[in-house]
């Protein structure tokens, strides 16, 4: 796969396994979604029309959902293990992040630096968690020739500088948690 000066920012690998939490609290959250509710929240990735993602707190925003739903609650045990891991900073986006079953994305790169120029500052580099809420042993992640899956409720930084493809070759959608950590300014 082709690199590029960014690849090695963030650690020098491809997966770096943060720790877990405990996704029950989450998991009922989700599976009390209404099936209308992805149509609703929804927002189309441009990989794939079989991946969509209800974003929960975006830069200036935060869904109505976050509150209603209680997912400040569920997940500030989760949000104080990032800050152990990364240090001062802040969650600028969480997202859940279905991807239907039996689908592929194509090789990408994840973010809007994903093509030149490339920032020259290593603060505007957000790093990406993966929380899988709902999978089964027929996901895997490649990126950079290394495949992994990732269990539920396993926390995981990912390398989405570079290159990489999500698979699921099961037959229930899987959901993730994604969290993009921003750094704070010194």
């Amino acid at each position: 796969m082709a690199r590029n000066r960014k690849d090695n920012w963030k650690f020098d690998g491809n997966f770096v396994a943060i720790g877990s939490i405990e996704i029950q609290p989450i998991l009922e959250i989700v599976e009390g979604f209404p099936g209308s509710l992805w149509g609703e929240e929804i927002l189309r990735s441009y990989l794939s029309e079989h991946l969509d993602a209800i974003p929960l707190v975006r830069p200036k925003s935060t869904s109505p959902l976050w509150k209603e739903l209680r997912f400040d609650q569920a997940l500030e045990p989760l949000l104080d293990l990032l800050e152990r891991h990364y240090g001062c900073g802040f969650a600028d986006t969480i997202s859940l992040v279905r991807l239907c079953g039996d689908t592929a994305l194509p090789l990408h790169r994840d973010g809007p630096e994903s093509l030149p120029p490339y920032p020259t500052e290593p603060s505007h580099f957000y790093r990406r968690s993966h929380i899988p809420i709902i999978t089964n042993p027929a996901v895997w992640f490649l990126i950079d020739g290394e495949e992994k899956h990732l269990g539920p409720g396993e926390v995981w930084e990912i390398n989405h500088w570079r290159e990489h493809t999500v698979r699921n070759d099961g037959k229930i959608d899987r959901v993730h948690l994604v969290i993009d950590w921003l750094p704070r300014s010194s």
